[in-house]
């Protein structure tokens, strides 16, 4: 772990090189919303610093993604990327806009709708809403299973907007594992759905698993 630390540091700092300057004293006591905010030093702080800081930010994401070097790409996605897409998620749109077709492309598409899923599920499902019809689709995969991990009710949510996953059968699976593990809390969701085809379906499952639990087979 230790190793990886130095590799992660001095990767983001070839990455991006911001003079290294001392916080300011408000930002003390705020605790860093994600981990990896800090790993790149704050820029000076004076007019038109913070959008400076972030112009690099962007720029450096954008130099990993030229690079092609995994590693160099992996330090960006986990120390650059979660500060820019709290600060300023518009850039991240930009950069995004701004990639060729190809692996690159993709992975930033994918990363960012990993990430912004779980901070903004309403920003970014209105960034995954507006993405031409080859990007949505693995978009809103990468942003259900980042959402089921963490809260079925929230990937529900997202799965209704999108009408996705009754096609292969992942919404339904998701709905069963959850009634499983966590069949309170499954009942009191569907018990609140309104009765339609989209809800009923996942009713019908959520009603297979309690009859299941009831007679022990």
């Amino acid at each position: 772990m230790a190793a990886l630390a130095i590799v992660a540091g001095a990767a983001s700092h070839h990455l991006l090189k911001v003079p290294p300057s001392p916080a300011p004293a408000s930002r003390e006591s705020v605790t860093p919303a994600f981990p990896g905010r800090g790993v790149v030093p704050d820029a000076a702080e004076a007019p038109g610093a913070a959008l400076d800081r972030h112009e690099q930010l962007a720029s450096a994401i954008d130099r990993a993604l030229a690079a092609r070097d995994p590693a160099q790409r992996e330090t960006a996605f986990v120390h650059l990327l979660p500060e820019l897409l709290q600060d300023r998620p518009s850039m991240l749109r930009e950069l995004f806009a701004r990639q060729a077709p190809g692996e690159s492309r993709d992975a930033l598409r994918d990363e960012l709708a990993r990430q912004w899923i779980v901070l903004d599920d309403l920003a970014a499902s209105a960034w995954i809403e507006a993405l031409a019809r080859e990007d949505r689709t693995p978009a809103t995969q990468v942003a259900m299973r980042a959402l089921s991990a963490r809260s079925p009710e929230r990937a529900l949510a997202f799965a209704r907007r999108f009408d996705w996953g009754f096609d292969d059968g992942s919404l339904e699976h998701l709905v069963q594992i959850w009634a499983a593990e966590h069949p309170e809390a499954a009942a009191h969701w569907i018990d609140a759905q309104p009765h339609d085809a989209w809800s009923d379906r996942l009713r019908a499952r959520i009603e297979q698993v309690r009859r299941t639990q009831v007679s022990g087979v």
